[in-house]
């Protein structure tokens, strides 16, 4: 058995340092929009492909085909259309959610980053830190103008407590 602090950050191995979930409401709702959304595409093609199979049988007994023959073929030809498209959902459910964990983790890294920063200041952290994202994240160009920002009210108060004085 595993102990409980085997995944902690201290004792994390290499192989867990990337962690794509860092803020999982928002990562986890678009995985499961996601993959709503590819259910739902799945079903409708799996049931335009079944009436589709189905015309086809009632077809096969009408153009004086050998029936056995063709009711073989149908069913052939179905069972690796309906194989084909349960494989291609799986690898699209593997790569859409490994993609959209991927694209989430740098719009919501700035995110997580805000708030804990917001957090540290609004506890009274001195001097006041600098703002930095990830290369590669979204929202790159937030942090030097949140870092002018601060610098600005930080001279004021600065300013403020020499004319109490």
């Amino acid at each position: 058995m595993l102990d409980p602090d085997y995944f902690s950050q201290a004792k994390r191995p290499r192989l867990f340092r990337f962690n794509l979930i860092i803020f999982p409401r928002f990562q986890l709702i678009l995985v499961g929009a996601n993959l709503s959304i590819m259910l739902l595409v799945s079903g409708i093609t799996w049931i335009q492909m079944s009436r589709a199979l189905s015309e086809l049988r009632a077809v096969g007994g009408l153009a004086g085909v050998d029936a056995e023959y063709y009711r073989k073929f149908l069913e052939y030809n179905a069972s690796n259309l309906q194989w084909s498209l349960f494989i291609a959902l799986a690898v699209g459910v593997v790569v859409s959610t490994g993609l959209t964990l991927l694209i989430s983790h740098r719009f919501s890294g700035p995110l997580v980053r805000l708030r804990g920063y917001f957090t540290s200041i609004s506890k009274g952290a001195t001097p006041i830190p600098r703002l930095k994202f990830r290369r590669g994240d979204f929202m790159g160009d937030l942090p030097p103008i949140v870092n002018q920002a601060m610098d600005r009210i930080e001279r004021e108060a600065s300013t403020r407590k020499k004319l109490a004085s």
